[in-house]
């Protein structure tokens, strides 16, 4: 025969005291210590750090752009058979900045020769 067992479970759901609750309050009004936590404090924390981290990088992308910038035009200077090339930015540079600035030769980084001579 089938029989069945039939049986209650009674859910006790604990509530907050009152002493728990002030607790929980006063957690609220000092800041957080620990790191990647879930509360306001910590979310705003992370936002704030974050915020400031995009504007370093962005700043430091710029800068290592203008070192890179700065060496090809001055280091990358070509000379091919005799004849030399320099950097179009050297140009650029150069035209840009007139009778200002007198700006240096960019030095020559690599020298080739083909093997044929001119006459």
């Amino acid at each position: 025969s089938n029989v069945a067992c039939q049986t209650t479970v009674e859910l006790k759901i604990p509530t907050k005291s009152s002493s728990a609750q002030t607790e929980e309050q006063n957690q609220d009004t000092e800041e957080c210590n620990r790191e990647n936590c879930f509360c306001a404090k910590s979310q705003a924390k992370a936002k704030q750090t974050k915020s400031n981290s995009r504007w370093r990088s962005l700043f430091r992308g710029v800068l290592v752009m203008i070192v890179f910038f700065l060496l090809f035009t001055f280091l990358g200077g070509i000379e091919i058979d005799g004849d030399v090339y320099y950097p179009v930015t050297w140009y650029s540079l150069r035209s840009g900045l007139e009778d200002l600035v007198t700006l240096p030769e960019p030095e020559i980084a690599i020298s080739y020769q083909t093997g044929c001579r001119r006459h």
